[in-house]
C-alpha cells in the first residue's frame, strides 16, 4: 500500500548521469519521464503490489514497492 503521505507526489530524482521523473497517482507508481537512451523503465507497467519494480538500468535507479 502506498503512504497517503506520497499519493499525487511527483519526485525528480536527479543523479551525476540523469534524470527521472517518478509518479505516485492513485494508488500507483510510474516513472513519468527519463532521460535515459532506451526509456524502458518509462514503458514499464505502473507499479502497485508490494515487490513490484521499475529499475533504470543506466541511472542505476530501483523503484520499489515495499510494505
Amino acid at each position: 500500500e502506498i503512504s497517503e503521505c506520497l499519493v499525487g507526489s511527483e519526485m525528480c530524482i536527479r543523479d551525476r548521469v540523469g534524470v527521472n521523473t517518478v509518479v505516485v497517482q492513485d494508488g500507483s507508481v510510474t516513472v513519468q519521464d527519463a532521460d535515459c537512451p532506451d526509456k524502458i523503465c518509462e514503458k514499464h507497467r505502473a507499479i502497485s503490489q508490494t515487490g513490484e519494480t521499475i529499475i533504470c538500468l543506466p541511472h542505476k535507479l530501483v523503484v520499489e514497492i515495499k510494505e
